[in-house]
């Protein structure tokens, strides 16, 4: 009997992901789950000097997170696991990240969401937040926080 039949791993274009996707890999193929690999792209905010340049510019964050989630795709594929994948977006630039991880996990149904995190401590976690904590609020189903391997 499976525990988790949809698992959902937000995934970034830093290694900090590597470590938690091949974690949610692993636990996709022991429980015979469904898993969605998703990537949110924030709002740039508008410092481009022209509407032109800020198009330009999402557009290109958009190629570049379809790519960063057709590569993990086919690295589940290569360790037999089929994944699907969504790219999304904040609806404005005071949404976050985390809200939006958790709004797609509920919607999507997932029994666990995986994510990466850094284990930042004292002032650097201060200032620099957390995505992995946040998500762990937000979420309506259980987190699975996996630290990098190069956290101390």
């Amino acid at each position: 009997m499976s525990v988790f039949n949809r698992i959902l791993i937000a995934v970034s274009d830093d290694d900090l992901s590597r470590p938690a996707l091949n974690l949610a890999i692993d636990l996709a193929s022991d429980q015979h789950a469904q898993l969605r690999l998703v990537h949110v792209g924030e709002l740039v905010q508008p410092q481009a000097s022209s509407a032109s340049e800020l198009a330009d510019i999402e557009s290109a964050l958009r190629e570049e997170g379809d790519a960063l989630l057709r590569q993990l795709v086919e690295h589940a594929a290569s360790r037999g696991v089929q994944a699907e994948s969504a790219r999304l977006k904040t609806a404005s630039v005071q949404d976050s990240v985390a809200d939006a991880i958790a709004a797609e996990a509920a919607d999507w149904g997932a029994d666990l969401v995986v994510s990466g995190t850094h284990a930042r401590k004292g002032i650097v976690r201060w200032l620099a937040g957390s995505v992995s904590e946040s998500l762990a609020r937000a979420s309506t189903v259980p987190v699975l926080i996996v630290r990098d391997s190069d956290a101390s």
